[in-house]
């Protein structure tokens, strides 16, 4: 939608990806390229990204405002 702005605005910098690096499957196919060229990681040394607070912990904080 907002491609050739971003384009005219940022030139030759802009990145665009044709797949969403953001589903499961995805993550599937990148780890599986890490694998095969050797450089794959032990599950131990994963460590997950939490974009927000599970909702356990939002109704702590609200309790304790």
């Amino acid at each position: 939608l907002y491609r050739s702005l971003i384009e005219e605005i940022i030139g030759a910098r802009a990145m665009f990806w044709n797949r969403s690096f953001h589903i499961a499957a995805e993550v599937g196919r990148l780890g599986q390229k890490l694998l095969t060229a050797g450089q794959g990681l032990r599950p131990a040394d994963l460590q997950p990204i939490y974009y927000r607070k599970s909702q356990a912990e939002e109704k702590k904080t609200v309790r304790t405002e």
